[in-house]
């Protein structure tokens, strides 16, 4: 879950998809068991996809003279983007104080005024401190430069898309979407024709269900216009 940048955290707390097929099989008559699980983890990865709802949250340990930062997937999919980055208690701006390049793995670039630099040596052979990232470097005696900056960590909030075969999810993600998510599973299956299950009609108040869902979930992660940004969703 970490790569040679990001510190080791504690794993996540999951919980296993299955759980909403076992709500499933009494509303699909005869549906084979792997039919169902396997819409299910199709469905899923669309609704993370499309609403952004999958989160993790690393922290990055900035090295001197390093701009670009792999990002681990968290939920052994892919990462698909960085929601917010900060330093302490800066919040960065994207495109300014970073960016970010590739798909597999998704790689933060971060702006060359946060990362420390190299230390020069002296001539005497003393170390020359390296500027404070964001700040102005200080005027100091040479006799006087012994100081040791602190490590520099960015805190990344970046989203996720969970692998086609995905059987685990975050605690509380079913607790939350778990009925969104199995609407999305009966419209798909209800509107298969000549199956014992098939229902056109029901498969139409699921897709409604399951597209309503989707939106009012993606309003969380939008700014209205002159407004300020609200991120309401569950940060894992």
């Amino acid at each position: 879950m970490s790569n040679s940048f990001q510190q080791e955290q504690e794993a996540p707390e999951l919980e296993m998809l299955s759980e909403l097929a076992e709500n499933l099989v009494f509303r699909l008559p005869r549906c084979d068991d792997v039919v169902i699980r396997k819409t299910l983890q199709e469905v899923y990865r669309e609704f993370c996809r499309e609403t952004k709802c999958l989160t993790a949250d690393c922290i990055i340990e900035v090295e001197s003279g390093r701009l670009d930062y792999p990002l681990a997937p968290a939920f052994g999919g892919v990462v698909t983007d960085v929601r917010t980055a900060a330093i302490g208690t800066q919040r960065l701006n994207p495109g300014f104080d970073y960016s970010t390049h590739g798909t597999r793995p998704l790689v933060l670039h971060l702006s060359p005024r946060w990362v420390p630099q190299p230390q020069p040596q002296a001539p005497d052979g003393m170390t020359v401190p390296a500027a404070v990232p964001g700040e102005t470097p200080p005027s100091i005696p040479l006799a006087e430069r012994h100081i040791h900056l602190a490590p520099v960590f960015v805190r990344v909030v970046q989203e996720e898309i969970p692998s086609l075969n995905s059987e685990k999810v975050p605690r509380g993600m079913i607790e939350l979407h778990g009925d969104a998510i199995c609407s999305g599973v009966l419209a798909r299956l209800f509107a298969m024709t000549g199956r014992a299950w098939t229902d056109p009609q029901q498969a139409a108040m699921e897709r409604a269900n399951y597209e309503g869902a989707k939106s009012e979930l993606r309003m969380k992660h939008e700014t209205p216009p002159g407004g300020r940004f609200i991120d309401t969703s569950m940060v894992l």
